[in-house]
């Protein structure tokens, strides 16, 4: 449980630092004119450049630090899928605000996109990021059974390595 709320206050460390990229490009670029939507998109794409430095070698650098270039790569292919789709949330959310709720205010943008969106997001990152991109290793017992997590505190095995 210990090692749970550990990750889980990393977790929410990188993702503040994500955040505030994300709200501070996202205005920035609100403020030079560019439209909302692609201002949401633009700064979506750079947060989740941060957040998968952050996450890769402080929240998860245990199933990180030992992963195979195999490995590391299908935790990039799977961040990057994870991400689509948690930055869809929010810049669907800033869709729904504006094109069906007809907000158009910088206000009301920031609500949507920046903590209805983000907050949804959040929860869907977390989530996946433990169960699909940065998975604990499983390593098979030498009589065939099945296989068991190793916990994030101790040094993780790879089945590849374990042979």
């Amino acid at each position: 449980m210990r090692a749970f709320v550990l990750q889980a206050l990393r977790f929410l460390g990188v993702g503040g630092v994500s955040y505030v990229v994300d709200t501070g490009l996202f205005n920035l670029l609100l403020l030079a004119d560019v439209e909302s939507v692609t201002a949401k998109t633009l700064s979506t794409a750079v947060a989740i450049v941060v957040s998968y430095v952050g996450n890769r070698w402080f929240t998860f650098r245990a199933s990180s630090a030992v992963a195979t270039r195999g490995e590391a790569a299908r935790q990039v292919v799977s961040f990057l899928a994870v991400n689509l789709v948690a930055g869809a949330i929010g810049i669907g959310c800033l869709w729904a605000s504006r094109t069906l709720l007809g907000f158009e205010s910088a206000l009301a943008d920031n609500i949507a996109a920046n903590v209805v969106g983000v907050g949804l997001g959040m929860v869907v990152r977390f989530v996946l990021y433990r169960a699909v991109v940065f998975r604990s290793a499983r390593v098979v017992a030498p009589d065939g059974a099945a296989p068991v997590a190793v916990p994030e505190s101790e040094p993780m095995v790879t089945a590849e390595r374990a042979a």
